[in-house]
């Protein structure tokens, strides 16, 4: 092969744009940040190694977190969340974070998403 030919390669990222998915209905196409946004929301919805269609990169590990300490589920939940989310080749960062117990057996995690079309704040209550 010629090395000459990969040196002049240029990379381009792939289009976002996918499927607008609002409630259990596909709406339209959407791209951008809000296509991010939708993808951001169905990696935290998806737990991971458990449906084979996805790749074992895909998804969220909570299934560890139920039953932990609210303390050791808050220590390790900003580590889970940021695997998860950077998986995503879109996603560059994750900071921020916010940890507030709303019940007996529940969270609410707050956090900033750095991505490649700007950044947007968001929260995911998980169960434990």
């Amino acid at each position: 092969m010629d090395v000459s030919l990969l040196q002049d390669l240029e990379y381009q990222p792939l289009p976002t744009k996918t499927y607008h998915v609002e409630g259990h209905r596909i709406i339209g196409t959407v791209d951008g940040l809000e296509a991010i946004r939708q993808a951001v929301d169905k990696i935290l919805r998806t737990e991971r190694f458990i449906n084979l269609i996805y790749s074992a990169d895909y998804g969220i590990e909570l299934m560890d977190l139920i039953g932990a300490d609210f303390e050791f589920v808050k220590a390790d939940l900003e580590r889970v969340i940021t695997e998860a989310l950077t998986a995503d080749d879109r996603v560059r960062d994750v900071s921020d974070f916010e940890m507030k117990q709303i019940s007996s057996d529940s969270l609410l995690c707050r956090f900033t998403i750095d991505t490649a079309e700007g950044s947007y704040s968001t929260e995911a209550e998980v169960v434990v």
